[in-house]
């Protein structure tokens, strides 16, 4: 009898556990989401200041110009779809969006 009603608390469990290790699963797809989102930003951002980095030494170069201002749209386009905003400071974020307003502008 004992084993009998061990074998029912276990099998009633069982359905509750499957709902948890969803509920893992779902959290770890969500943090993965999020880590490749953040690995897009880093990138982009790593990519906004070596370009701006190299225009500032050369500012005649409208090559340089017009890859910094297609970085900042890119970069704004990261943060503003993303919510990423509260992460950066508010000069950081003028001058990204100066620069996303020209290249808006040009197109």
């Amino acid at each position: 009898m004992r084993v009998l009603i061990l074998l029912l608390f276990l099998a009633s469990s069982l359905i509750g556990f499957e709902e948890d290790i969803e509920k893992i699963r779902q959290l770890i797809l969500t943090t993965e989401q999020n880590l490749d989102l953040q690995k897009k930003l880093l990138q982009a951002l790593v990519s906004y200041s070596q370009t701006r980095t190299e225009f500032m030494k050369k500012n005649e170069s409208r090559q340089l110009a017009s890859d910094l201002v297609q970085r900042a749209m890119r970069l704004e386009l990261l943060i503003s779809e993303n919510a990423f905003a509260h992460l950066f400071s508010t000069e950081f974020l003028n001058e990204v969006h100066y620069f996303d307003q020209i290249g808006k502008r040009r197109h």
